[in-house]
């Protein structure tokens, strides 16, 4: 038996794996999403491992990469190494990590351009994002464990100006994937909204894209969302977030390509983004 399992695990370094990567800006879903997956048969998927105050990884791959949550400046000098470290470490046909634009820009062009790798390019309506990102900064909360409502959330200030950098970064990403796509028969990308996740056909298509017969249904959040009310009671002044929307013909129901499409509609000048 040992012998066995000793063979099993010289294949599992040397066969090809299915990687992957969940690509996203914050407050996009991505928690529960890298939750969902690392709960599939024959899928681990690592979370936010270049987090900017920590390396965000389970004991037993800190210990296999001989790290610890706070020796960023190792992961940060060789963050290619550091990534194939993980891979040869994780012992699953499929293996992933999520990604922002923000961790490493440079690393995450190398993963675009390198076929081994695929992007699951995780969406979301960026009212809805805009108005998590104000309540996560306001509260100092950024992920829920537990199946309630966050208390005392207050009511946050939409700004057309700040929504308007938060969402240019986002489509600046959505459209250099969806472009990178059209050009390159060897990227693989697969976007999913937010609003699919609890969508069966669309986590059954995720499922198959990664290498995976069919989605199990059997997985079950661990992560929360954390705002529960109707938006109009998250934002102050919801009568601004209307009045913005109105002209563009976009709302904050609208999955992401939807509410893309009807932006680009019109003439509209983004400011330069900020870095995240």
């Amino acid at each position: 038996m040992k012998r066995l399992a000793s063979i099993r695990g010289a294949l599992a370094r040397v066969l090809p794996r299915t990687r992957f990567i969940v690509l996203c800006w914050p407050r996009s879903g991505s928690y529960l999403l890298t939750d969902l997956l690392d709960q599939q048969p024959g899928v681990i998927t690592h979370a936010e491992i270049f987090k900017p105050d920590r390396v965000e990884l389970r004991p037993p791959y800190l210990r296999a990469l001989g790290l610890g949550p706070e020796d960023l400046a190792q992961r940060d000098a060789d963050p290619s190494g550091f990534v194939d470290g993980l891979v040869r470490a994780t012992p699953a046909g499929t293996v992933g990590f999520k990604l922002f634009p923000a961790h490493n820009p440079e690393l995450m062009e190398r993963l675009l351009a390198d076929a081994r790798w695929r992007v699951v390019l995780l969406l979301r309506n960026p009212i809805q994002s805009y108005v998590s990102l104000l309540s996560a900064r306001q509260t100092g909360k950024w992920t829920q464990r537990r199946d309630r409502a966050s208390p005392g959330v207050e009511p946050v200030v939409f700004d057309p100006e700040g929504f308007l950098e938060h969402f240019h970064k986002q489509r600046i990403l959505y459209e250099q994937c969806q472009d990178r796509a059209a050009s390159d028969p060897g990227f693989k990308l697969l976007n999913i909204d937010y609003s699919q996740l609890d969508d069966p056909d669309a986590l059954d298509r995720l499922a198959r894209f990664l290498g995976r017969r069919r989605w199990n249904p059997a997985a079950q959040p661990t992560y929360f969302k954390q705002l529960r009310k109707p938006y109009p009671e998250l934002v102050a002044n919801w009568v601004d977030v209307e009045t913005f929307c109105a002209p563009l013909g976009v709302d904050h129901e609208q999955d992401f390509a939807t509410f893309t499409r009807a932006f680009a509609e019109h003439d509209f000048e983004a400011p330069d983004p900020t870095p995240a």
